[in-house]
């Protein structure tokens, strides 16, 4: 799918669509073509914005970081131009969105007669380009990723102090218990943390920590629409994760395809259940690297993609 130059624009042909389905088609196109796999294809390097260095989190982390390149700097055509650069002819942008706040029509009368003003946000999107596909732009540096071994991925476990239990990989709700095996019994100590950070995040939906719907109403079965959601919470925090402790795994991605490809149904169905989904993910790895946060570099998800103006937490 080519995307216009131009930003918050589509053109003719996606005009009638939402953003929750632009994006979605997006995600969708990308599995269906082998470059998005949450469980490895990760850059090291997190993706930023070129001229704040902000660094982009949820959906927009997921899509920019599968697109291959090796400078984690993106910004749009409008950026590029005011550096005195353009893009290269023949490249391809990569929507990412964002939620503009609105001001509604409608006013709240309050007791005392008077009215107040009452807000809403939209869900937007706008393009960008990595540096590599832009011409004349001043070269940026960046750090070289940090490395990090297991014992920080076990200060962080010990950080919260989970209540555990030998089993298979579960998380269970009602007794606030997660249940793994003994990591003598995983291919590679990567799996076993890979399936942990699985684990925690769905540990952090309990109802004393982020309290997600999902998890507090315990009416989540496998294959339906509850369980659909939470496990791609899930599935994307502990990519997220992951990637911050630079750990791949590697026997679990020999069945990636058929498990990746399971999700397609599903997102078509639901537009908005992938930034939906990975807002929640963010929001969950937040918490879990809250308490080493002076040693990790966290990327905040804005206060204002809390809710949309339906009423659908993002």
């Amino acid at each position: 799918m080519a995307w216009k130059n131009s930003t918050d624009k589509t053109n003719d042909k996606t005009e009638k669509k939402s953003v929750y389905e632009i994006i979605t088609d997006r995600v969708i196109q990308l599995i269906e073509s082998g470059q998005l796999n949450w469980k490895k294809t990760w850059t090291l390097q997190e993706p930023m914005n070129y001229i704040s260095g902000k660094k982009y989190n949820g959906i927009n982390h997921i899509l920019l970081s599968c697109m291959g390149f090796s400078s984690p700097y993106w910004l749009t055509y409008k950026q590029a131009t005011e550096q005195g650069g353009n893009i290269k002819k023949g490249s391809k942008g990569v929507p990412v969105v964002y939620f503009a706040r609105k001001e509604s029509k409608d006013k709240k009368v309050l007791k005392n007669g008077t009215e107040k003003a009452q807000f809403y946000v939209i869900l937007r999107y706008y393009t960008v380009f990595n540096t590599e596909q832009c011409e004349n732009i001043p070269e940026k540096s960046y750090n070289a990723p940090i490395i990090r071994d297991h014992s920080e991925i076990e200060t962080l476990i010990s950080a919260h102090n989970p209540e555990l239990s030998r089993g298979n990989p579960a998380y269970s709700p009602g007794m606030d218990i997660i249940y793994m095996p003994d990591i003598k019994e995983f291919s590679s100590q990567n799996n076993y943390y890979k399936t942990f950070f699985h684990e925690m995040s769905h540990w952090t939906g309990h109802k004393d920590r982020l309290n997600r719907d999902e998890v507090t109403r315990k009416s989540g079965r496998f294959g339906d629409e509850d369980y659909s959601k939470e496990e791609l919470v899930a599935e994307l925090s502990a990519a997220f994760i992951s990637s911050i402790y630079n750990i791949s795994s590697d026997d679990t991605e020999a069945n990636t395809a058929a498990y990746i490809q399971s999700w397609i149904k599903v997102l078509k169905n639901d537009p908005k259940m992938i930034i939906s989904a990975s807002s929640r993910a963010q929001k969950a790895t937040e918490f879990l690297l809250k308490p080493v946060s002076n040693n990790i570099e966290v990327s905040e998800v804005s206060e204002v993609s809390e809710k949309t103006e339906d009423g659908v937490y993002v």
